[in-house]
């Protein structure tokens, strides 16, 4: 058995998609529901809110810990390059993501690096596959500093990059780091 519990990236898609649903879901708590009049409106908040708004902050604790969960991988993934290419620690690359204003430039160190890094890593083991896209990667780190594109655009580049991640992480821990039976 492998030291490396593979990635599972359906675990963010749930959590991202969920949470995202489950908020859409309670906007009645902020606008009421769109056929009712407003006397109905009253009503049905009077009825409905606590279960509205258990639904909402459910929506966006699922979102916050999909976004947890996109942070572990990242540092997961990086914590496979440190015995080749990487340019930094698993621990710097997503903390100095949490430094303000700081955090801008080391986006593009964390997450495009990655990607630069981890090709390295493929070709040096002569393992074509299982890439991770530079462009996609650049996407998602302008998407994150943009700061309306962030809540937008942001979690859906996120998603699908986070696949190409746990492709990478779970290819090379299965095939490449020698440490499976």
């Amino acid at each position: 058995m492998s030291r490396h519990k593979k990635i599972n990236p359906n675990i963010q898609t749930v959590l991202l998609w969920g949470g995202i649903s489950l908020v859409l879901l309670s906007m009645p708590v902020i606008y009421g529901p769109p056929i009712l009049g407003q006397q109905e409106t009253v009503a049905f908040m009077q009825t409905f809110e606590v279960l509205l708004v258990t639904i909402f902050w459910t929506g966006i604790i699922s979102i916050v810990c999909s976004e947890i969960y996109f942070f572990k991988v990242l540092y997961r993934c990086w914590s496979i390059l440190q015995d080749s290419t990487a340019r930094t620690t698993p621990g710097r690359a997503v903390g100095f993501l949490f430094i303000p204003l700081f955090s801008f430039y080391w986006v593009f160190v964390s997450i495009k690096g990655l990607a630069n890094d981890a090709n390295d890593f493929l070709k040096l083991k002569n393992a074509n596959g299982h890439k991770i896209s530079i462009w996609l990667s650049i996407a998602t780190c302008i998407a994150m500093i943009l700061p309306s594109v962030n809540l937008l655009i942001s979690p859906i580049l996120q998603n699908i990059l986070i696949y190409q991640w746990a492709s990478f992480f779970n290819y090379s821990v299965t095939n490449l780091m020698g440490d499976h039976k």
